[in-house]
């Protein structure tokens, strides 16, 4: 080669040139016969490569080939650096013409790439054109508090505006002379509640309760709320929101009225209603101090208190799980006077203007209670954990709107406490004989059936009937009323979709196209309110090629009758056939249709009402209801014989929930043999309970490691009978006779079978004890990897200092195990994976020279280079087919070839006699003795769950950096 390039006379570029070779820029006047040898001979430092252009500021990365292969590798690097890039191709396999250069060439615009495009479409005739004003330019598009708060017109349905920010409707009840207020309650349109969290949950606070009892008081003329007892917290969800009814039965004789709040989750179906309080309104009486003396505030500071520092409360008290936001946080300063204290609290400013649409901001009567909790006596009363208020007695409103307070707090009985709030005057704004609380638990606190914190699902339900110009609630029926829209048909026709709606309607137009129809309508023809158009593939074309050609088409489609102005006032129906599945276990028979729903969703996300999705089974029946159903003015729709159905979103959690055998002590999770995850099923697990045996111990499951086998198993795939849950942690309930290394109360982990259920009998021989500080989640995620990658090096290739070892697929989590082993052994490991996956792998230890990719044979060479010819001395291997050829030949003379996948497992013999001098063994670690496995859990202890951990707690750092695998 130096001969053939000798002649070249390398220049002075004036575009820097950064080289794989250097990593780094180069002067180009070096790019001669001896750089161009070290090009080929030396490792290409691609990946530095980049990270030098990134620490120089390039962000836009384009490779110039004829299919891309570097950008990935571009992408990753640049994330780990923490820079954002944009890394394109040029052209790609079997897309190779202007237009994939044209698109390459768009995407790094967008990037950033300068592109000359006048020099791009100079003599094409294209121009410059104004675009439109974004939609929503100078308009606020986000709903503003107060619209989010208003009730609307509740007057068209019967009910009264409640006036008030927490409740929106209000209607009197007829014959008991009740009434019933109704809100909606949620962090979307009442953030300012998610300032008050308990245990990390966020409650409506109990002030709040009295916010609301006060406004229904003043509905029914009651302005004293006698007692508010709160029954269970009202706890908020994230996502979604909560109904509110507060009921207020009719008069007694003395006026009295007894009132309560429901509440439910409003986005939960068939949802139950809880009782979150309950109380008595009554006629107020002439006290306003609540105390046996009098209460007078006008003198601020009340003299001779002592102030108390408030300084680190509200930090302190988030330590104990309850935790104030900015609204809540309004206590200013706190003074103590013998068994009074007395506090001044406000609202922030950003909060003040919403204090006149309340008779007292629940955020500032909760802060004034604040005062309390700063001179609480560390009483076991009031030591034992969060607190929360409980019954209100006797408390009364004298002013509203307030936005800041003084505060008087006094002893009430053994276990309240007195309140009284005034203004900045010393005037009373409220006034409460008594305020108990008690302690709340997380049990309290913790998610219900109805909370809705589960999966939801898409549920195709009967459609409710409607009128097609009805604006009232349909009634639940599922057959549509007859429609009046005119229609029409549009292009190719294979449903018999005109046939149908003519024998249905009697007048349907048909058209050509879109195009056709678009020229009709502007001959003054008058436009059809409805235009069907259907989109299927074609019986027995390739689902690939298929799939693109129909989105393409439906895309034009959907362009097409945007742009056309015509057509605004009319909607666009498309109708598929059989291309979604509305029942569990249905298979789509148009897959090449599927993605039109979900490109046609979009359109309609972005222009309402101009388009509809439309599934049919083929039948005459569905066909004959085809309009009826997209008259009900859905805009997603399926016919499955003469029935209309919708989508709708339903809980997904509670559907299909495996639940244990009835009266069983003991049980597991197995597959069936159905070759799918629904056909995992809880059985008894009698061997669990049995009397146990020699070197036998019972042991109650409190986690389980779930791997790769488990989900071949479920599926049926694994090529041995086996159960699944191979490894896991828990307690020792029982020993039997032998057993001498665990006892009764040790918590162990280690192999055992059919560990997914509550009990499990085990050979003591293959657990350990779990170390002192780590989890049942993290011993439950050990014990396989490591006993496996040691049982495979130690007891089977014995592999020892000075070696080589080459791991496949080292980045799973055998794979890690082995590497950090060995590395920890002195032995010279080389390694494969996806190149996605070599971060992983350099973060072991591992430099370019000993890493190679798991999916091509490139390994075989690379690792033959790196060590000087010689080879690998072990191989542990999980790959198949050529992968095992290319290994088995990087094996130096004497070399141990150890298998442990299930793919490709091979004759000893065969191998001994191909390759002489090499030894091939295959193992299944659920087949060795008990003896074996102890043996290997006992070694591999001191290191296992390093897992994920800085550092080993055993001190041998030899598993450092393993990522931990699931425990469940």
């Amino acid at each position: 080669m130096s001969w053939e390039l000798a002649d070249i006379a390398p220049r002075a570029s004036s575009v820097p040139f950064y080289s794989t070779v250097t990593a780094g820029v180069l002067d180009t006047t070096g790019l001669d016969a001896g750089y161009w040898y070290r090009n080929l001979r030396q490792t290409v430092r691609f990946e530095e490569t980049v990270r030098a252009l990134l620490a120089d500021g390039f962000q836009v990365f384009i490779e110039a080939s004829a299919h891309p292969v570097l950008t990935m590798g571009v992408e990753q690097t640049a994330e780990d650096h923490g820079s954002r890039v944009t890394a394109v191709g040029s052209l790609r396999r079997d897309e190779g013409g202007l237009e994939r250069f044209m698109a390459s060439l768009a995407e790094a615009y967008v990037g950033g790439a300068s592109v000359d495009w006048a020099g791009m479409f100079a003599g094409t005739g294209a121009r410059r054109v104004d675009l439109p004003t974004y939609a929503f330019q100078r308009t606020h598009f986000w709903l503003e508090s107060e619209a989010i708060d208003a009730a609307g017109d509740v007057a068209s349905v019967g009910l009264d505006s409640a006036g008030h920010p927490l409740l929106g409707a209000a209607v009197p009840l007829p014959d008991s002379d009740g009434f019933l207020l109704t809100g909606r309650l949620s962090l979307r349109t009442h953030p300012w509640l998610a300032d008050h969290a308990v245990l990390g949950r966020v409650i409506l606070p109990g002030t709040a309760f009295v916010e609301l009892a006060s406004r229904a008081g003043d509905a029914v003329g009651c302005d004293r709320l006698e007692e508010l007892t709160l029954e269970a917290p009202l706890v908020l969800p994230d996502e979604g929101a909560v109904q509110v009814q507060l009921v207020v039965s009719g008069p007694r004789p003395d006026g009295q009225r007894e009132f309560s709040v429901h509440a439910r989750r409003d986005d939960v179906a068939n949802a139950s209603w809880t009782c979150h309080a309950k109380g008595m309104l009554a006629l107020n009486s002439t006290a306003v101090d609540g105390t046996a003396g009098p209460a007078d505030l006008t003198a601020w500071p009340p003299a001779d208190a002592q102030a108390v520092e408030i300084a680190g409360f509200y930090e302190d008290v988030a330590a104990t799980g309850l935790a104030y936001g900015p609204v809540f946080r309004g206590l200013r300063a706190v003074w103590r006077k013998g068994d009074e204290v007395f506090a001044d609290v406000a609202l922030p400013e950003g909060s003040r203007a919403d204090a006149a649409r309340f008779g007292l901001h629940p955020a500032l009567l909760d802060a004034a209670l604040h005062a309390w909790l700063v001179c609480a006596a560390a009483s076991s009363s009031e030591g034992d954990g969060i607190r929360l208020p409980f019954v209100w007695s006797g408390v009364s409103l004298h002013a509203t709107g307030a936005t800041s307070l003084r505060v008087r707090l006094a002893r009430a009985g053994t276990d309240g406490m007195s309140v009284l709030v005034a203004d900045a005057a010393g005037t009373p704004v409220a006034t409460a004989e008594a305020l108990v609380t008690r302690p709340v638990s997380e049990a309290q606190l913790a998610p219900s059936a109805d909370d809705g914190e589960s999966l939801y699902r898409v549920e195709w339900i009967a459609a409710p009937a409607t009128s097609p110009t009805s604006t009232t609630t349909p009634t639940s029926t599922t057959t549509p009323a007859p429609a009046t829209d005119r229609c029409a048909v549009a292009g190719p026709d294979p449903f018999g979709l005109a046939r149908a709606l003519t024998a249905a309607d009697g007048s349907v137009e048909e058209h050509a196209d879109l195009a056709a129809l678009a020229a009709h309508v502007r001959s003054g023809a008058p436009m059809p309110d409805l235009v069907f158009v259907t989109v299927s593939s074609a019986s027995g074309e390739d689902v690939v090629p298929a799939t693109h050609a129909v989105a393409h088409r439906t895309l034009d489609m959907v362009r097409a009758w945007s742009a056309e102005e015509g057509f605004a006032a009319s909607r666009l129906v498309f109708v598929t056939r059989g291309a979604l599945a509305t029942e569990d276990g249905e298979d789509p028979r148009d897959l090449a249709a599927a993605p039109v729903w979900g490109l046609v969703r979009s359109a309609q996300a972005e222009h309402p009402d101009r388009f509809v999705l439309l599934d049919v089974d083929g039948a005459e029946p569905s066909l004959a209801v085809v309009h009826q159903a997209v008259s009900t003015g859905e805009p997603q729709l399926a016919v499955r014989g003469a029935e209309v159905l919708v989508p709708r979103l339903a809980p997904g959690g509670a559907r299909g929930v495996l639940t244990p055998p009835d009266g069983t002590a003991a049980w597991r999770l197995e597959a069936s043999g159905a070759g799918t995850l629904e056909g995992l099923a809880l059985a008894t697990a009698t061997d669990a309970t049995r009397e146990l045996g020699e070197h036998e111990v019972r042991v109650a499951v409190r986690a389980t490691g779930l791997n790769f086998r488990d989900v071949l198993i479920s599926l049926d795939m694994y090529p041995d009978e086996a159960m699944m849950g191979g490894e896991g942690a828990g307690v020792v309930m029982a020993t039997g006779p032998g057993v001498t290394s665990l006892a009764v109360g040790d918590r162990a982990m280690g192999l055992w079978s059919g560990g997914f259920g509550p009990l499990a009998v085990v050979d003591h021989r293959t657990l350990v004890r779990i170390p002192d500080g780590w989890s049942f989640t993290e011993a439950a995620s050990v014990p396989v990897a490591f006993v496996t990658a040691l049982y495979a090096l130690r007891e089977l290739a014995g592999v020892r200092r000075g070696e080589s070892l080459l791991v496949h697929s080292a980045a799973g989590g055998v794979g890690m195990a082995a590497v950090r082993l060995a590395r920890a052994w002195g032995v010279e490991v080389f390694a494969t994976a996806s190149e996605a996956k070599w971060d992983v792998l350099r973060g072991l230890g591992l430099d370019e020279a000993h890493i190679a990719s798991s999916r091509t044979l490139e390994f075989e060479e690379r690792f033959r280079d790196s060590s000087s010819g010689r080879g690998v001395d072990v191989v542990l291997d999980s790959l198949s087919g050529e992968f095992v050829d290319a290994s088995l030949r990087l094996l130096a003379e004497g070399g141990r070839f150890i298998e442990m996948g299930k793919t490709d497992v091979r004759s000893a013999d065969a191998v001994a006699a191909a390759r002489p001098g090499v030894l091939y063994r295959a193992f299944d670690l659920g087949r060795r003795a008990p003896s074996a496995s102890g043996r290997c859990s006992r070694r591999s202890c001191p290191c296992s769950s390093v897992v994920g951990w800085s550092r080993c707690p055993h001190g041998c750092g030899m598993c450092a950096g393993l990522p931990r695998r699931s425990g469940s």
